[in-house]
């Protein structure tokens, strides 16, 4: 049991994301206010909260929108964008240099970075003067200027080595550091939207990253291989699909017998053996165990000596997810002298 909760946690289910929508981050960037914040779209609470927090992103269609913003029940900030689906934006609610506040919308970028590479996205959201972003890869070497002469309210983007840096910002078109150096880790095929908030020199300033993974999920191919002491094995089809459940079916096998349906992460090793392994030793003469069985469930076949189980590689294991593989097995004592029946086995490989 202890194997089948392992591989059934690994393999929690999530809801995917609806194509036709618009994404939307909101940041509260205003410090001081005497109370959270509540963000309205088209007259409908969305949520409420304070300073430095981040809210989303939220899946909402696309079209046209009233966005307010109200402390205490009163409009303080308001926008109007119109969203457009499938894009990513993010809005912030900020200070102004030397006095103000305001409601600003970003899109961004959502393309994959290249290979070995992350996209930073700076933004000058700050009661702060034009700045030069810095960076220092490691711990060593020289800082080099990535955005120069930044405004408030702009931003700089660029795909950059996935690596870890430090990061400062200095008054503009000078060596006088304003903030900084803070460490930053940036990882491969991940957009950093990092935030200057609050006002320079007050303990409110501060760099707000909201990171969003933009790796893309991998095909998979779904195939019969191997070969059968008893029944077959097939897929419901050869293109799954994560979040989506497909069948994994037993046919030809004995009718109203008990059985065991196995998944296994590898068709290579079992424990400490390679695969596959021939079970002629035990007396299944033609038979071989082809997948590792990190999870084993019971079946009982019908009378027509089939049976069928539901499968699902949820959305969560996309970025991770390499192979499957099932295998059936029952019991027919006609079938050799250990009793016990090995359909051939099928692969959901990620390519």
């Amino acid at each position: 049991m202890s194997l089948i909760r392992t591989l059934a946690a690994a393999l929690a289910l999530a809801i995917p994301t609806v194509a036709q929508d618009a994404k939307l981050t909101v940041v509260h960037g205003i410090p001081g206010l005497p109370a959270p914040v509540e963000v309205f779209a088209n007259n409908a609470s969305l949520f409420s909260f304070d300073y430095a927090e981040v809210r989303g992103p939220l899946s909402i269609p696309a079209g046209a929108y009233a966005i307010e913003v109200k402390l205490n029940g009163n409009v303080v900030l308001s926008a109007n964008p119109t969203l457009a689906a499938g894009v990513s934006y993010t809005a912030v609610a900020h200070l102004l240099p030397g006095s103000g506040i305001q409601l600003s919308l970003f899109a961004n970028n959502t393309a994959q970075p290249a290979a070995g590479k992350a996209r930073l996205t700076v933004r000058h959201l700050a009661d702060a003067p034009a700045v030069d972003v810095l960076a220092r890869r490691g711990r060593t070497g020289a800082y080099a200027t990535v955005f120069g002469n930044v405004t408030n309210p702009n931003e700089g983007t660029a795909e950059v080595d996935a690596a870890y840096y430090f990061v400062k910002l200095n008054a503009a078109g000078t060596t006088t550091t304003a903030f900084g150096p803070v460490a930053l880790g940036l990882g491969m095929g991940r957009l950093y939207e990092v935030m200057a908030i609050g006002s320079l020199g007050t303990p409110s300033f501060r760099l707000l990253p909201v990171v969003t993974d933009l790796r893309q999920p991998p095909a998979l191919v779904g195939s019969v291989q191997g070969t059968s002491c008893g029944g077959q094995i097939a897929l419901s089809t050869t293109s799954p699909t994560f979040g989506t459940a497909f069948d994994v079916t037993l046919s030809g096998a004995r009718a109203d017998t008990f059985g065991f349906f196995h998944a296994g992460r590898s068709d290579s090793r079992f424990l400490f053996f390679p695969l596959p392994i021939s079970l002629g030793f035990l007396g299944a003469t033609g038979c071989s165990l082809y997948q590792s069985t990190e999870m084993i469930m019971p079946i009982r076949t019908n009378a027509s000596g089939a049976a069928t189980r539901s499968f699902t590689i949820p959305a969560t294991a996309a970025l991770w997810f390499n192979e499957i593989h099932f295998q059936y097995s029952y019991v027919d004592s006609s079938a050799n002298n250990l009793g016990l029946a090995l359909t051939n086995y099928a692969s959901v490989v990620a390519q």
